[in-house]
């Protein structure tokens, strides 16, 4: 089945994402699900691509196949995860034109905020889905595409299909040089079948959400931040255009908290994973200063890091230590967070606007009756 309705395409992209994406809060960016009554929001932050493209290339170029493995794990869990979280339907809970009708839809988000241009095929008899993406997230930049192009698209169809045991296999990809992404996701027993070598990751999380998510992640009014990612854009500082954000040129994804969390909590599994994704983000926000001088300010970063989402900001600086404070913190129930990605941003940040190499190694956490709090030390 092409993608080749384009009434439906323009009301994907001009319609349904500019309303249910809600963007005009500071220090919050949420996506609406549900109806009615049982409306309510997710919590998401808005990450450079790069960030991801270099994870892959690192964890890779250490660790070979094994670290490969992890990155597809990750990308499988959190796809996985992402289809409960949108309440996806499951193949067998609804009839089936009612499935295929929400699938096009389905595709048609992925292809609005992921990919310039998306078409697919699908067997539900036989639980097999295969992508054709231009321009698609991630793996156009590096070849590789663990995270959200095979290991997402293996969670999310493996969620519809209702069988851990669906994987993804990327057959092409744009990053290598052809002309498309080609991802075919169906049992694995299937991929085998027809000689596609495989990863595999069949131990997913049962996604529970307890109050608290929705009780943290509410919106709240801010007590230091004023700027929202709709007041940037304003400002022509981002840009924003059929469910796509950019930073000048730069891509940036959004991704629902849990699934940080739960990035961080699995590259635990390999030696110093977390270290390399700390490196990366100090990295690209210590560039991100470097390149654009005229925001080189502790109030540029204060309102990037507000407006991306990350929650109600305060820096302060005594005594040659920096401090910050963030109230509303994305919340997701994992044990002894570490927050390595948003430390790594924040210390490269702040790093190159005060010229001197800045490492917030420590942190506290702090809970009130509805706000997940947390403090940076320098």
């Amino acid at each position: 089945m092409g993608i080749t309705d384009p009434i439906t395409s323009w009301y994907i992209k001009n319609i349904l994402l500019p309303k249910s994406e809600k963007i005009d809060v500071p220090g919050f960016i949420l996506t609406e699900i549900g109806e009615g009554a049982n409306k309510t929001y997710l919590r998401e932050i808005a990450i450079p691509e790069e960030i991801f493209v270099n994870l892959e290339k690192q964890v890779e170029k250490k660790y070979g196949l094994s670290g490969s493995k992890v990155l597809y794990s990750i990308g499988k869990k959190i796809g996985y995860t992402n289809g409960s979280l949108m309440e996806y339907p499951v193949y067998g809970g609804v009839n089936n034109e009612e499935f295929l009708k929400f699938l096009k839809y389905i595709v048609y988000y992925i292809g609005a905020v992921c990919s310039g241009s998306i078409d697919y095929k699908v067997d539900v008899n036989n639980k097999r889905i295969e992508f054709t993406m231009e321009d698609y997230i991630v793996c156009r930049k590096n070849g590789l595409g663990y995270l959200f192009s095979s290991g997402g698209v293996a969670g999310m169809w493996a969620y519809m299909m209702g069988d851990n045991s669906i994987e993804a296999v990327k057959t092409s990809c744009q990053g290598h040089g052809d002309k498309l992404c080609k991802v075919i996701s169906e049992p694995k027993n299937a991929l085998k079948s027809h000689n596609l070598a495989y990863m595999d990751e069949e131990n997913l999380p049962k996604l529970d959400l307890k109050k608290e998510y929705w009780e943290f992640n509410a919106i709240k009014a801010t007590t230091y931040s004023k700027k929202s990612l709709r007041d940037l854009i304003n400002s022509n500082i981002f840009s924003y255009s059929k469910g796509c954000i950019l930073y000048k040129r730069e891509r940036y994804f959004l991704l629902e908290a849990y699934a940080i969390y739960l990035m961080e909590k699995e590259l635990e599994g390999i030696e110093d994973g977390n270290q390399i994704l700390f490196g990366i983000a100090f990295d690209y926000a210590q560039k991100l200063i470097k390149d654009n001088k005229e925001l080189r300010s502790l109030n540029f970063v204060n309102d990037f890091l507000v407006a991306t989402g990350w929650g109600d900001l305060l820096i302060t600086k005594k005594e040659g230590v920096f401090n910050i404070l963030i109230k509303s913190f994305p919340w997701a129930d994992f044990k002894d967070p570490r927050f390595f990605l948003f430390r790594g941003l924040v210390s490269g940040f702040v790093s190159e606007v005060s010229g001197n190499k800045v490492i917030f190694e420590r942190f506290d956490i702090s809970l009130t009756k509805d706000s997940f709090n947390v403090t940076l030390k320098s």
